[in-house]
């Protein structure tokens, strides 16, 4: 398995660079030399086959580390060649965090917990958030009655009283 992960993620790597250029558009990166159809079939074809051999090893709880990724791209930035393997190596360390707090959160009762007990209330309320803008997760993220710095103060709703 660590060899088939391992393969998969220094195979990705080698496309981060393309995969910024994307980032701009297809027509750009187009016009910059790249083949976007190939690369996208390249880049789901292996994410698909590494996640499907964690998942096969660890079961559904590698699905879990997979909201790593998004919340990394709010904190890091969009740059895959910082992103990739950060998202690799804190999505296996937060696996790894809730399986031994699951373990110790349960060993006074002498039952052993699955890591996803801990990371169950996670997932809900995080994958929603996770393809949302930056600037809509900032006014999510202000508290009731601010408005946030960078989001644009919204103007009162037709009809509705102030």
């Amino acid at each position: 398995m660590v060899v088939a992960v391992l393969l998969g993620v220094v195979l990705l790597y080698r496309d981060t660079h393309k995969l910024n250029v994307i980032s701009l558009g297809d027509e750009e990166a187009h016009h910059l030399g790249i083949d976007v159809e190939a690369l996208r079939r390249r880049v789901f074809l292996i994410s698909s086959l590494v996640v499907g051999v964690i998942v096969s090893v660890a079961g559904l709880i590698g699905f879990v580390g997979m909201i790593v990724p998004h919340a990394l791209r709010l904190i890091l930035g969009p740059d895959h060649r910082l992103l990739l393997p950060a998202s690799a190596v804190l999505g296996a360390a937060f696996l790894v965090a809730a399986d031994a707090g699951a373990r110790f959160s349960f060993s006074a009762a002498h039952h052993r917990a699955a890591g996803g007990v801990i990371t169950a209330p996670r997932r809900r309320p995080g994958l929603p958030l996770a393809d949302a803008p930056a600037s809509e997760l900032i006014e999510i993220c202000a508290q009731p009655g601010q408005e946030s710095a960078r989001a644009p103060a919204r103007a009162p709703r037709a009809g509705r009283a102030s």
